[in-house]
């Protein structure tokens, strides 16, 4: 949810702009608390999307199990909350009712998944698993960017948002492209 700040995170945003690679930028209530000038500006801009991550970044259990070190929700009502309170408050600032929901981590129960879609979102997980301790080189990136199965799904925030982690990105991404890879936003992807 540091996405967009004023470190690496801003270098990778401009970065992507620059280069016009679309992309679907997850929020949480905190970072759109803190930021709702960046984030209509963001809006704004049609290369991005702007998809919800929760109020808090919970992980999507209604049992309070937690995924790593991500607490989950402890019930449905604190799901839900978590959920649409913060796709009720990036529509007010976008004027866009987010389609896409991220837990945090990204760790859904059945039970996750179906009030999820009961409030008319799709639930996202991420494909390529990055290491979550801090410390991570550019190398460990390229790694596990350059062979993406298609339609893969990558999700960066937080730890990964270091120095040579965004060096790594910017440097698949631009080997990815000359390759013939395109980049999309989740939207513009067939979701099966």
């Amino acid at each position: 949810c540091d996405l967009m700040g004023k470190g690496e995170d801003a270098k990778l945003i401009k970065f992507l702009a620059a280069e016009n690679i679309p992309a679907t930028i997850f929020v949480c209530g905190e970072w759109v608390d803190k930021n709702s000038a960046v984030l209509k500006k963001l809006a704004a801009n049609p290369i991005f999307e702007i998809a919800n991550q929760g109020v808090l970044r919970k992980a999507g259990s209604v049992n309070g199990k937690s995924a790593g070190t991500v607490v989950g929700a402890g019930n449905v009502e604190e799901l839900f909350t978590e959920i649409e309170q913060n796709a009720r408050k990036i529509e007010s600032l976008t004027g866009v009712l987010p389609q896409y929901y991220h837990s945090g981590s990204g760790y859904y129960d059945e039970v996750a998944v179906r009030i999820v879609n009961a409030l008319g979102y799709e639930a996202l997980g991420s494909f390529i698993r990055f290491p979550q301790e801090t410390g991570i080189d550019k190398k460990q990136v390229l790694e596990a960017l350059m062979n993406p199965a298609s339609g893969a799904i990558a999700i960066f925030g937080g730890v990964s948002l270091q120095a040579s982690f965004v060096e790594g990105v910017i440097e698949a991404v631009r080997k990815l492209r000359s390759k013939g890879y395109k980049f999309v936003k989740v939207s513009d992807y067939p979701l099966e």
